[in-house]
């Protein structure tokens, strides 16, 4: 593999891992609310994670079998950044252009099991119903926050790729 290939493994995995993301992300769309909302959800996160770790296993072939833990690093995050933006994306156009109705109901479930959930773990009344009011009188899907959900979620991403990096990296012997 030549030089200039070499340095766009981390891009076209990425791609392949926003192509996967994405498909994931509108096959629960396409599996109604309940579906959406479900435990099922966090599956699509082996997607970017295991295309990062081939990326950087890919890459540390085609470096003859050696690779340090700086771009293995660069290559994991570079595909995990990737597939994260695109799911972003991806999930404003279809809440907010696509189908409003289904970004609306979307927040009025994800309300009720959040208020299910801490009337559960017994908040007081009073802060449950502040924080309920709250919640409802937020815009959790307009594009600066879905951009901030993808900062954060990069945040955490980092972590993950920190994890790859240390695994997959391989040092010449000095």
């Amino acid at each position: 593999m030549t030089r200039s290939n070499n340095r766009h493994i981390g891009s076209r995995f990425g791609l392949f891992a926003a192509i996967g993301l994405v498909a994931f992300t509108a096959a629960l769309y396409f599996g109604g609310l309940d579906i959406y909302l479900s435990g099922y959800a966090y599956f699509g996160y082996a997607i970017p994670i295991g295309l990062a770790a081939v990326a950087a296993l890919v890459q540390r072939k085609a470096n003859g079998g050696w690779l340090a833990f700086q771009p293995a690093l660069k290559t994991a995050f570079t595909v995990l950044v990737l597939a994260l933006a695109a799911q972003t994306l991806f999930s404003w156009v279809l809440f907010n252009l696509i189908d409003p109705h289904f970004r609306d109901a979307v927040a009025r479930e994800t309300a009720l099991r959040t208020e299910r959930f801490l009337r559960a773990r017994e908040m007081p009344a009073a802060d449950l119903q502040k924080y309920m009011e709250d919640l409802r009188n937020s815009h959790p899907y307009t594009f600066g926050s879905m951009i901030l959900g993808l900062c954060i979620s990069c945040i955490v991403q980092f972590i993950v790729a920190l994890l790859i990096a240390a695994v997959v990296k391989k040092k010449k012997d000095e």
